[in-house]
């Protein structure tokens, strides 16, 4: 009788457990797309440190009026890490390119890493390509507090390479649908897929590309159509638990005939394809970003440096 009973308990236990998990998936399957997003962009004041990898290709061809071709492969590795709490950073990107004329000049590839820190509040960057040395240079940035809650031209700048801090950006300015569940090195995540406001993000990106807002160049404008013919998608991982993104991945296209390149009176038809994947980790773990010895004697600079 008693192992009967103890039976009945386990059933009733496991039956009732079975219930409150399926009233909580049922709730967890009936939020929209968009209060997915709001929890994860009001969650994001909670990310105090995070870490992320990233690998992207880019295969890029163009033909000129004369039928001259050249194609471009790029892949780029990178990694960071981000300390809000201390408003420091560090990334690591290394660059290859392979170009390859295929009417004059003899296939070339190209090899480039680019370290960027911010420590003490002072940006500093060293770029180095192929075999030549490498070269160290720093910035004042402006007063702590300024720079990471403002948008001056030097955040503008910088926010390219807080990878984190862009995917928000586009995730808060952007159409939402939700898709299929998925898991994410073991974690159960939500899936976004994202159709950003690209008209807003180029607007903002050009209106910061230049000191001098009065004074738009003949170059700006033609990078400003150039990305305007783009075609970028995007897909969310949102881990369940923390509502903080797991991995993005962005995809872009481009199909021009009429491509005005600046200081040529050339005319390029062009198509180009990129991938990009990031994932995201190490959420709130203790970080130490050390600056290299080479960088403390850095050349100091005056006007905004231009990133790749």
């Amino acid at each position: 009788m008693k192992r009967k009973m103890t039976a009945g308990l386990v059933a009733v236990v496991a039956i009732t457990a079975l219930v409150i998990s399926s009233g909580y998936a049922g709730a967890d399957e009936q939020l929209t797309p968009e209060e997915i997003r709001d929890m994860v962009l009001t969650n994001a004041s909670a990310i105090d440190t995070y870490s992320f990898d990233l690998e992207m290709v880019m295969d890029m061809f163009m033909i000129n009026e004369t039928g001259s071709k050249i194609d471009l492969i790029e892949l780029c590795t990178g990694k960071g890490v981000v300390d809000n709490i201390n408003q420091e950073m560090a990334t690591w990107m290394n660059l290859g390119t392979r170009i390859t004329d295929k009417e004059e000049l003899p296939e070339t590839t190209l090899w480039m890493t680019l370290d960027l820190y911010i420590v003490n509040n002072t940006l500093y960057m060293q770029e180095r390509i192929a075999d030549e040395s490498p070269n160290w240079t720093k910035m004042a940035m402006p007063e702590e507090d300024e720079y990471w809650g403002s948008e001056d031209d030097l955040k503008q700048q910088i926010k390219s390479h807080d990878q984190l801090k862009q995917q928000l950006d586009f995730l808060n300015d952007s159409e939402v649908m939700r898709l299929e569940d998925a898991v994410v090195d073991g974690v159960d995540c939500y899936v976004l897929k994202i159709e950003p406001n690209l008209e807003n993000y180029w607007d903002d990106l050009m209106n910061h590309s230049t000191t001098d807002e009065m004074e738009m160049s003949d170059q700006n404008l033609s990078i400003l159509d150039f990305y305007s013919q783009m075609n970028l998608t995007m897909t969310d991982w949102i881990a369940k638990d923390t509502k903080f993104p797991m991995m993005t991945l962005m995809t872009m296209e481009l199909r021009s005939k009429d491509l005005a390149i600046p200081e040529t009176e050339e005319k390029f038809s062009m198509w180009m394809d990129s991938e990009v994947v990031l994932r995201f980790y190490d959420y709130n773990k203790p970080v130490s970003i050390e600056l290299p010895a080479a960088a403390e004697n850095a050349t100091e600079l005056t006007t905004l440096p231009q990133f790749h």
